[in-house]
């Protein structure tokens, strides 16, 4: 998906011959995803669980949020507070593949904006 996201600005996504979405990249995370936090160091998923939807990822986790500056601030407020210091505290632009297009098509066929005409 990272191609998709460097050389189409839109894409179609067909399963079994039908396309089931199509837009931007940027409209379709929007509707689909949710913003996140990504937060790294010496924290763990409880700790976080009450700020929004926890996911590990790498050596971190993703706290899936609705508003991602305000949890950003309540995130680096109760740091502060606890004396926690993050090795990583960032807001996580979200990709496709995060969010269940890999398993929802059988065949994901992607298509850069010049072949919309035909669509």
């Amino acid at each position: 998906m990272d191609e998709v996201e460097r050389l189409c600005d839109d894409i179609a996504l067909i399963d079994k011959g039908t396309i089931i979405e199509k837009g931007s990249l940027s409209q379709l995370l929007q509707k689909y995803s949710k913003t996140s936090v990504y937060v790294k160091g010496n924290i763990t998923k409880n700790t976080l669980d009450s700020f929004g939807s926890v996911q590990t990822k790498n050596d971190g986790f993703i706290v899936l949020t609705s508003d991602p500056l305000t949890t950003l601030k309540r995130l680096i407020d109760y740091f502060c507070d606890h004396s926690i210091f993050p090795d990583q505290l960032e807001l996580a632009r979200p990709k496709l593949e995060e969010y269940g297009w890999n398993r929802l098509c059988r065949y994901l066929y992607l298509c850069c904006a010049y072949l919309f005409n035909d669509i």
